[in-house]
């Protein structure tokens, strides 16, 4: 989640995944109440033609030569 231009881990045990997210019944009250863990800048993350990487994979740049490494 973004706020005030700083990307947040959201992620919870009531919801460790996105799907779990969306499945919830109230999300926006689950947003309220997690503020998350702060990651870095949205401009971190708007690198023009790159796949920002939080899972710590492999990053890539988009082209079509790229290939996934081995």
């Amino acid at each position: 989640m973004v706020r005030d231009g700083v990307v947040h881990d959201i992620t919870s045990i009531e919801a460790p995944t996105m799907r779990d997210l969306l499945e919830l019944e109230d999300i926006a009250a689950h947003l309220a109440r997690h503020s998350g863990e702060p990651i870095g800048p949205l401009s971190d993350f708007e690198t023009p033609r790159t796949i920002p990487t939080l899972c710590g994979c492999w990053p890539r740049r988009i082209s079509k030569r790229s290939k996934r490494p081995a």
